[in-house]
């Protein structure tokens, strides 16, 4: 009788956890659809790392660290970099973690680590970074972070303790540090650090969750898009303005990626008149709360192993978006791997249902991956690929639960799975739902890989023979601060898609150049692309 008056007095206890994960995790409207079994997992309760970040996330706060460079003390004597040049064998990377009783952060969930930051300006007495990045923790027992230097004989490291921190909110702060000899002469390494509070998002839940409804002005709605199998079906939101619009836009989600965009579709869509339609194609997005498939590791998978799969349901979501509606212009708008899946449409049934085209870092060359992870390469893949041709269900890049929760799994519709940390910094600053879009690692497929290789093919093959996916006007949006494609790469094979481009080149903004750790990077973004719609008519 003991024990079970014990876990009596408890139990209301653990069921407000499990509560706040999963409120903490999601976006419940009412009348929306979702499969039992897609809510996050309880699990996550019982590891301390997860519970306190996603159900008590005001504990924490975003290191924003602007990694600058180095340059010469005294300009007239003569300056040498020591340990932060760069030789022919090995280029320094920058290793920024923070220290402290209690970061928050885990070697099982590092979100207070980032890694591999290496020179733009690599050769040179003094060699430059300019590049911004962010590590989290907790607001109290942070106690700072530390700069190492690794990948040469000689590593190196300082400290940044947190009493030099500014304010949260305030602007960035420049600090210096001047190595000693023999580390390096006559140099010093120049940094800017700003603060912002956890409690505070670009995009708050309630941002989302508002913005998934029907208002006064807009009519929310969710289509299935049906197939022969649940697995081939897909969703298209829709918000249609009700006074009718003349304009729409059809938007192709990334690998791994949903609709988590209020702050940028309303200046650039809604409040320019545009309906929006998001197409969240086959294992995809919502799909995922629908319950169309149910291995976690599926998510992004092509089952076929080609992107044709996908031109039906263009073809359906563009029969929607014309039901009963005469728009004047239609934008075609895709991020990422929606960047293949919407050229492969123009490739194999043309251009007549668009007027023009926002790319956001569309995925166009396998080269440009840093995704894949540090210890695996582009030749790995490859051979993945070989190895499992006839297999699409494949899976390449599981992730293992980490040795410390081994006892603890964090298990989700059967399956175990391990939070991403990189997908938990994005989250820190702009809400989505767990349903919708992972927070953990996701594998890649054989069906992913090749469907999305045979789009780089089509579009290379073309190219040699000089002809275009489209003539119609285009805008490219790409960044120097992508961490997951190479921009240069990005820049070069948009090319081939057609020739009356214009391409723009951001500094510091993230793979999805809206969903960038700065406000100001995204507001940059949204006003050259307001810009470029003025100019060709599309405003």
């Amino acid at each position: 009788f003991t024990v079970i008056f014990i876990i009596l007095r408890h139990l209301p206890h653990l069921q407000s956890s499990i509560m706040a994960i999963v409120e903490a995790l999601t976006v419940k409207n009412p009348g929306e659809v979702a499969a039992d079994n897609a809510d996050p997992p309880e699990s996550l309760e019982s590891i301390p790392a997860y519970n306190d970040f996603f159900a008590d996330h005001e504990k924490f706060h975003r290191i924003h660290v602007h990694l600058v460079g180095v340059r010469a003390r005294d300009p007239e004597e003569k300056a040498d970099a020591g340990v932060f040049k760069a030789t022919w064998f090995k280029m320094p990377k920058l290793v920024i973690e923070t220290y402290g009783e209690d970061t928050g952060s885990t070697d099982f969930f590092p979100i207070g680590k980032h890694s591999t930051l290496k020179a733009q300006m690599k050769k040179g007495p003094t060699p430059t970074w300019d590049v911004k990045c962010v590590v989290i923790g907790k607001k109290e027992t942070t106690e700072g972070f530390k700069i190492s230097v690794a990948g040469k004989s000689d590593d190196y490291s300082f400290d940044t303790p947190a009493t030099e921190f500014p304010a949260a909110g305030e602007d960035w702060k420049e600090l210096i540090h001047t190595p000693e000899e023999p580390h390096a002469s006559n140099v010093e390494f120049v940094y800017k650090i700003r603060i912002t509070d956890g409690a505070e998002r670009i995009v708050s839940q309630e941002d989302l969750a508002n913005f998934l409804q029907t208002t006064d002005t807009l009519e929310y709605t969710e289509t299935v898009i049906e197939a022969d199998e649940d697995i081939n079906k897909a969703v298209l939101q829709s918000w249609k303005h009700k006074e009718p619009a003349k304009k729409a836009v059809l938007w192709h989600l990334g690998r791994n990626d949903c609709f988590m965009h209020p702050h940028m579709a309303n200046p650039l869509f809604i409040e320019q008149g545009y309906d929006i339609y998001v197409l969240n194609y086959s294992f995809n997005g919502l799909c995922n709360r629908y319950g169309f498939f149910d291995d976690p590791n599926l998510r992004s998978h092509n089952p076929i192993k080609d992107f044709n799969l996908y031109n039906d349901q263009i073809a359906k979501s563009i029969e929607i978006l014309k039901d009963g509606t005469s728009y004047e212009k239609v934008l075609g708008y895709a991020h990422s791997t929606g960047g293949p899946v919407l050229i492969n449409y123009l490739l194999e049934r043309g251009d007549d249902a668009f007027d023009g085209f926002v790319f956001n870092a569309p995925f166009l060359e396998w080269g440009s991956m840093n995704f894949v992870g540090e210890s695996q390469t582009t030749e790995d893949l490859s051979l993945f690929l070989m190895n499992h041709a006839s297999n699409p269900d494949k899976k390449w890049g599981t992730a293992t639960t980490p040795e410390a929760i081994k006892e603890t799994p964090i298990v989700y519709k059967d399956t175990e799975v391990v939070p991403s940390a990189w997908s938990a910094k994005l989250w820190s600053n702009y809400f989505f739902d767990w349903r919708s879009r992972p927070l953990h690692s996701v594998a890649t497929t054989t069906g992913f890989a090749a469907g999305v290789s045979n789009v780089h093919k089509k579009l290379t093959k073309r190219t040699k023979k000089h002809l275009y996916a489209t003539l119609k006007p285009m805008v490219v949006l790409s960044s120097r601060g992508d961490d997951v494609l190479q921009n240069k790469e990005t820049l070069t094979f948009i090319d081939g898609v057609g020739p009356a481009r214009v391409e723009i080149e951001l500094g510091y903004n993230s793979h999805d150049v809206f969903l960038s750790s700065e406000e100001k990077g995204v507001v940059l973004a949204i006003d050259f692309v307001k810009s470029w719609m003025k100019a060709k008519g599309f405003s």
